[in-house]
């Protein structure tokens, strides 16, 4: 990502695509860190302008989710899952992570957002972590990765044309179908503080909704999600 936000600086376009062949220390949520063996996995930076404000951006990890998850089942025919706030999961499996980053560009009146993609395409099951997943694995067969990422690329320039348009209401729709874990007790994490709950949806700026044992519904801006344990009645 620190080359697609230098690139930006320079002045690179909308649908610029920066791509690795493998990492070292990939970058996640929390500043996360983590390794991919050579030739696995779609590794990527896209860079994409917007008119759209800063305060507008909520949905977008989800909304960019969604497109990672349509090119699963795309290349797969499975029925991928969306785990809040920006994993891409198939049958509770992780497959990919996203991580948007605004950046103001003083030279442009607009903001530059970076997409960081990671999507598992031809890892098998020694390469990767006992709950993580991939294409190959889920088709039970090799991938082309410039099949995967074409699909990719077209998928994301399909919702982000739609993002900028403010036309997201099927997208919207499509994300809250997909949503992994909705209805179920989860738990969520976001450092001393844990909340427990029974997962209800998603607002429209990307917030989870949860409901209490109470009955009441809290709505939570980032944290680790899981399922339970919490009983409600």
């Amino acid at each position: 990502m620190d080359l697609a936000s230098e690139l930006a600086s320079q002045g690179a376009s909308s649908g610029t695509t920066v791509l690795a062949g493998y990492q070292t220390a990939g970058r996640g949520r929390a500043d996360r860190t983590w390794a991919t063996a050579p030739g696995s996995a779609i590794l990527m930076s896209f860079l994409a302008h917007t008119q759209r404000r800063q305060r507008d951006l909520g949905p977008l990890s989800l909304l960019l989710g969604l497109a990672v998850s349509r090119t699963v089942d795309d290349c797969t025919g499975a029925r991928s899952t969306i785990k809040w706030p920006n994993d891409v999961l198939v049958e509770g499996r992780k497959i990919a992570g996203i991580l948007v980053v605004s950046k103001v560009l003083h030279h442009r009146e607009d903001l530059c957002l970076i997409a960081g993609i990671g999507l598992n395409v031809n890892d098998d099951r020694t390469q990767l972590p006992v709950m993580a997943t991939s294409i190959a694995i889920v088709a039970a067969s090799h991938q082309s990765f410039d099949d995967v990422l074409t699909t990719l690329l077209g998928n994301l320039t399909t919702i982000l044309e739609c993002f900028e348009a403010g036309d997201i209401g099927a997208l919207w729709q499509d994300v809250g179908l997909r949503l992994a874990f909705r209805n179920e007790a989860v738990r969520i994490e976001d450092g001393a503080r844990m909340y427990l709950g029974r997962l209800h949806g998603v607002t429209d700026c990307g917030l989870l909704e949860l409901e209490l044992a109470s009955g009441g519904i809290i709505t939570v801006a980032a944290g680790d999600l899981a399922r339970g344990p919490v009983t409600i009645a």
